[in-house]
């Protein structure tokens, strides 16, 4: 009995003893919680997200999306994200930059898409690359690079962060780029962000970080994923082998004119003849309001049958059915990708164990139908937000 006594007595003198501790712990836990310290940032062509590991329950956070669109206002001031100014200064408002990424302007002489852009773009004088031509108050042109764009979207996106969590310590990010970017595109990837304060500490390839959102590299049961990244800009596919909680990229197709922008210009086109003036030939509503409510018709059409577009004091109902036939062509030009990536890795519908859908583009019916089709009736995964699942991946990887 004494001998209980003993082991008891000095049980509660440990209890007392640790407990300061457990209650500093306890406290300091609850007043002063973890601090997100690294985040995941998806650059997008048409809209740009960032995500983080929440530290209380390690569940992923993703703030709303971000359109990748700069306006540089004559006064001098930078505004970001809002399309409406598209309207009322066309050719102050840059969007899709990230297309002219590392590129030649040499690779755009001549190319048509072009004129769909309201701004101008010009070759820097160092002839490396592209810039954009934006008037100023003082009538002298500025021109921006694709990496003030970038840099200013960036910011933007941190900003936003910083106002959400309340503090600044997130400086560090994972990042994701096209599988098919060069070398030097990754590059200027990389210091699009440093140039807005931050330290890159990863940077991956953005079909893996779709994978990872997932978290395929995980399962066992995974080999062969594909990932079918639609969105407002390219097409890209890519075939990943998974094992071992490792991916690694085999192969990637696409078209890189190929994007949800192509299907705003075929609905578009095929609607325009009921906003005309036959009489005259002049366009009741102008283009570009005309094409914003295209667009928004188009995300509305792929959770609903009907639905109408009003413009110019012009009414009309439109169907699936009828942006399905406006855009057949470009709807069957986004497979021929997904078909040769498996026909050159000489791969059959059964050998692939997962097809992941990414970008916006990928809410279209008919696109997850057709896929659904070529892979046996297996559906692709599509329970993440497709616009989201790169940010998601990144910020999954910013915590391992």
């Amino acid at each position: 009995m004494a001998e209980d006594s003993g082991a008891k007595l000095i049980l509660c003198m440990l209890s007392i003893a640790v407990l300061p501790i457990w209650i500093k712990a306890f406290w300091g836990y609850h007043l002063f919680p973890p601090r997100v310290k690294t985040i995941g940032i998806d650059l997008g062509t048409t809209h740009s997200l960032v995500a983080f590991m929440d530290p209380l329950n390690f569940s992923v956070r993703v703030l709303k999306s971000v359109p990748s669109i700069v306006t540089f206002l004559p006064n001098g001031t930078r505004v970001v994200g809002n399309p409406q100014l598209l309207e009322e200064h066309p050719r102050h408002t840059i969007f899709e930059a990230k297309r002219f990424l590392g590129v030649s302007y040499e690779d755009y002489v001549g190319d048509e898409k072009l004129h769909n852009y309201p701004f101008e773009v010009t070759g820097l004088d160092s002839g490396q690359g592209v810039g954009f031509v934006v008037p100023s108050s003082s009538h002298k042109n500025t021109v921006y690079t694709p990496l003030d764009v970038g840099e200013s979207i960036v910011t933007e996106l941190h900003r936003r962060l910083v106002n959400y969590l309340g503090y600044k310590t997130m400086t560090k990010v994972v990042i994701a780029a096209p599988a098919e970017f060069t070398l030097k595109q990754k590059e200027l990837t990389t210091k699009i962000f440093e140039n807005a304060g931050l330290k890159v500490i990863g940077l991956l390839d953005e079909p893996t970080a779709a994978a990872m959102a997932y978290g395929l590299h995980d399962k066992t049961s995974m080999n062969h994923v594909i990932v079918y990244d639609w969105g407002g800009g390219t097409l890209d596919v890519a075939l990943l082998w998974v094992q071992n909680g490792n991916i690694q990229l085999l192969a990637t197709d696409g078209d890189r004119n190929l994007g949800g922008a192509d299907l705003d210009s075929c609905f578009l086109e095929s609607l325009a003849p009921h906003y005309l003036d036959t009489a005259s030939g002049k366009q009741k509503c102008h283009h570009h309001i005309l094409r914003q409510k295209v667009e928004i018709a188009k995300e509305q059409l792929s959770s609903v049958n009907v639905t109408s577009i009003s413009c110019g004091g012009r009414s009309k109902k439109i169907s699936r059915n009828d942006f399905e036939s406006g855009c057949k062509n470009v709807l069957e030009r986004a497979l021929v990708p997904l078909r040769k990536l498996l026909k050159d890795a000489r791969l059959n519908a059964s050998d692939v164990d997962a097809v992941v859908m990414v970008g916006g583009s990928t809410r279209v019916p008919s696109i997850r139908q057709k896929i659904t089709e070529l892979f046996d009736g297996i559906p692709p995964l599509t329970d993440i937000d497709p616009d989201t699942a790169v940010a998601i991946g990144a910020a999954r990887a910013s915590n391992d």
